[in-house]
């Protein structure tokens, strides 16, 4: 497969908030996938409101719908129907191509200090399972969930300072502590992604402005690479992650209370190369990032990042150059290769073969000639 180079950052739209706009302390954003084409969902907290875009190149309001003054409004997140909007003390909604429909049913996983809860979005249990918080598990005040492709799951623990890996059937397999070198101080973000087989857990910690990355295997968690935030990145305060692939390059996304984020490549052997930081200007909304998402269209990546603290989003375009393997021959038809005898560096031909000496010289002789004339 060829390279991929980022060769580009342009700031596409942005959009904030205003008298007839619902804006306000943003929660979330989210890009969503239609038919038609393009959406952008946005989270207010503050106003307790979902707002639809459209994108195609630039920004057209469709649609807002308001959920009741109490809600408590606080999260995107994609389930197993697609996109719903979480809220505390209110019903959650459902969001498709058309629609924002309240009381939805869809899949979540919640965990607590004392247990894990299958539940729909729509407020129903459908089945509990206990699983109790102790001195070797990192699993009291969850801050962070990420599910893998074969139904596992990684939570992470901002008050017990570590990641636990869970299987299906929620028995802790292992986990990660600060003693296992796993520095941090805070988990607020888990992104996984899968490369060739292998899965990995990007993990963001936001006390100490730290991203890690974890190889998950069948019952373990390997740390593959650990980076800190430092004077040449943007992702002080790491609370968002995003991830998405194009032509076989992982890009991750990471900010926080840093005025900007940073952008990594996440390469197969888990680690991951410092990109690009996009800084905030007055044309964007990157301070106190409460947000942020990634999607792949044709031969570039969209980002999107929206701001608690400036309530609004920036729409970001991120472009590529992919070079193609060169091919082995130029003409499709079998060619034959010849190779040039290879050169002796010290420029003296060979030494002839020994002859085979007269039966009438001795031993002694016979290797006084093989000597002379190996040297």
């Amino acid at each position: 497969m060829g390279g991929s180079m980022l060769t580009g950052v342009t700031l596409a739209s942005c959009a904030v908030d205003a008298q007839d706009r619902y804006l306000a302390a943003l929660s979330g954003v989210a890009f969503l996938e239609t038919a038609s084409g393009l959406q952008i969902i946005t989270a207010s907290a503050g106003e307790n409101a979902l707002t639809r875009f459209e994108y195609n190149d630039g920004l057209l309001e469709i649609e807002t719908f308001r959920l009741s003054a109490h809600a408590g409004l606080h999260d995107l997140v994609t389930t197993d129907t697609g996109l719903s909007a979480l809220a505390r003390w209110d019903n959650a909604v459902t969001i498709d191509a058309n629609s924002f429909t309240a009381n939805g049913a869809a899949n979540l996983v919640a965990l607590s200090n004392t247990a894990s809860a299958a539940r729909s979005t729509a407020g129903l249990v459908l089945d509990t399972l206990k699983i109790a918080d102790d001195d070797a598990t990192p699993l009291g005040d969850i801050t962070a969930l990420a599910s893998l492709s074969d139904g596992r799951v990684i939570a992470g623990s901002a008050f017990d300072t570590g990641v636990a890996l869970l299987d299906a059937a929620g028995t802790v397999t292992d986990v990660a502590l600060a003693e296992d070198g796993f520095w941090h101080n805070g988990v607020s973000a888990i992104e996984t992604v899968t490369m060739d087989g292998k899965e990995f857990a990007i993990v963001a910690a936001s006390g100490s402005s730290s991203l890690s990355v974890f190889e998950v295997l069948e019952d373990e968690l390997v740390l593959t690479d650990h980076e800190w935030d430092n004077m040449m990145t943007r992702f002080s305060g790491v609370s968002e992650l995003a991830t998405a692939q194009i032509n076989g390059m992982t890009v991750v996304a990471a900010g926080g209370s840093d005025a900007g984020l940073s952008l990594f490549e996440l390469t197969q052997d888990g680690d991951l190369v410092h990109l690009y930081d996009i800084l905030d200007t007055d044309q964007s909304t990157l301070a106190d990032i409460s947000g942020l998402d990634l999607i792949a269209q044709d031969d570039r990546l969209l980002l999107v990042a929206s701001s608690e603290k400036e309530s609004g989003f920036t729409v970001f375009e991120l472009e590529f150059e992919f070079e193609e393997p060169a091919p082995l021959f130029l003409d499709p038809q079998v060619q034959i290769i010849h190779f040039e005898q290879t050169p002796r560096l010290s420029g003296h031909q060979p030494s002839p073969a020994p002859q085979e000496p007269e039966a009438t010289e001795s031993w002694i002789d016979l290797h006084l000639i093989e000597d002379l004339l190996i040297f």
